[in-house]
């Protein structure tokens, strides 16, 4: 597969410019796997809300709790065996345990990279399995067919992989075969309307019989957040 390289979610990238400038010189040697994996998390709460920060970076507010719960709807629409990748301020694992019963969700999995975030998911969620790992290094242990939905939120430690880290994740789960047939994936996109023809040809072309998307209602970010600059968010349904 390796037709991920260079693709985005949107044909026209220039709508992401003004994120991506936001974040290129936070990158440099301290983003390395290893030491984000080890660095103390800050939760910062000020007029923004609730922000969490690893190494500088804005990795999670607390204004996307509503997208969160969006993305874990989706996630566990099929009940039985859910994957969520990212932890972050932990919105997103409370949706699907909320959904837990009426869905009924078997097994809730979570893979989480930083130690410390994944110590406090062990403590918030003492009914999943928190994998600590970078999710590269986990997704190969999964057995065929494991999961009935997958919803990713994962943030890229590469300058080069902002807004199309999730391309590389979709591939390998369809390289590795995780997702039951019928089953479901989701992820945090970073698309503001429709995904570009690229992106949903590749999916066709990955084994994805439906690529869905719909927009939440508005969701407004408080001022001062880098990372994204529109009152919605897109919420994208892929059926494998």
């Amino acid at each position: 597969m390796n037709s991920h390289k260079k693709l985005y979610m949107v044909d026209d990238i220039t709508i992401l410019k003004k994120s991506h400038q936001s974040r290129e010189n936070l990158y440099g040697k301290h983003t390395k796997k290893e030491n984000w994996a080890n660095a103390i998390p800050e939760i910062v709460e000020d007029s923004r809300g609730k922000t969490l920060r690893i190494l500088g970076h804005d990795v999670m507010s607390s204004f996307e709790e509503p997208y969160m719960k969006a993305l874990g709807e989706v996630a566990t629409e099929n009940g039985g065996n859910i994957l969520n990748v990212g932890y972050g301020l932990g919105y997103l694992d409370q949706a699907i345990e909320n959904h837990r019963n009426e869905c009924n969700v078997k097994e809730h999995h979570i893979i989480e990279i930083n130690k410390h975030i994944a110590n406090t998911a062990k403590d918030k969620q003492p009914c999943c399995n928190i994998i600590r790992a970078d999710w590269h290094d986990a997704i190969e242990d999964f057995n065929e067919s494991q999961f009935n939905g997958i919803v990713y939120d994962g943030y890229p430690l590469k300058f080069g992989e902002v807004h199309r880290d999730g391309v590389e994740f979709i591939e390998q789960v369809m390289k590795n075969r995780i997702l039951k047939k019928g089953g479901v994936l989701t992820f945090y996109a970073d698309a503001t309307e429709q995904f570009g023809s690229q992106f949903v040809t590749y999916l066709s072309d990955l084994g994805f019989s439906k690529v869905e998307v719909e927009k939440t209602k508005e969701i407004i970010p408080p001022k001062g957040i880098e990372y994204w600059n529109h009152n919605h968010f897109l919420v994208p349904k892929l059926v494998y």
